[in-house]
């Protein structure tokens, strides 16, 4: 097993990786959350932690009793060919759901600031997205790690932050993973 990588199976709990702290320029985001070319505000982060990985299907069905994905075990194949199962990332829960499910385990969404810092791990650069059209494996080797060794922070399904609760448009239906 390639070093840094833990084997995600669907008993796994939650990878917690330290964070560390950091100053960056934010993108700008309009209220759609599409970025601007102008420069956003510039943000300085104590250390702070975040999931190894994305939470997983069976790990929201142990803390919530429940798995709400819509692309769930028995719906198919996910984008790497693989049977969806239990160590896909859980979808299809609203950012408030997230919150709430954490908040009974002392945890919280990150903000969008701690983010955007862990997905560039040290980089000047922005991580763009390229949502996948149905998830893949958590850690599957599918998503790339970053320099920090975290998984799959942009691509495979997009992200609750603690600032999603602005938005105006409810996003159920669309994926997210509920700690990273």
């Amino acid at each position: 097993m390639p070093e840094g990588r833990i084997l995600v199976t669907e008993e796994l709990g939650i990878v917690m990786v330290l964070i560390p702290g950091g100053t960056l320029r934010m993108p700008r985001r309009d209220a759609d959350r599409a970025t601007s070319n102008e420069p956003g505000p510039i943000v300085t982060l104590a250390r702070y932690f975040l999931s190894k990985y994305e939470m997983t299907q069976g790990q929201w069905l142990r803390l919530a009793h429940e798995n709400p994905s819509r692309h769930a075990p028995g719906t198919g194949n996910g984008e790497d060919g693989c049977p969806i199962d239990l160590r896909h990332p859980v979808e299809n829960v609203t950012r408030l759901e997230a919150a709430t499910l954490l908040a009974h385990f002392r945890l919280d969404l990150p903000t969008a600031a701690q983010w955007e810092h862990a997905a560039r791990a040290g980089r000047e650069e922005s991580p763009v997205p390229d949502l996948l059209a149905r998830p893949v494996a958590v850690g599957s080797g599918s998503g790339s790690r970053n320099a920090w060794g975290l998984f799959d922070l942009a691509g495979n399904v997009d992200e609750w932050t603690s600032e999603d609760a602005a938005r105006k448009r409810p996003r159920r239906g669309r994926p997210a993973a509920a700690i990273q």
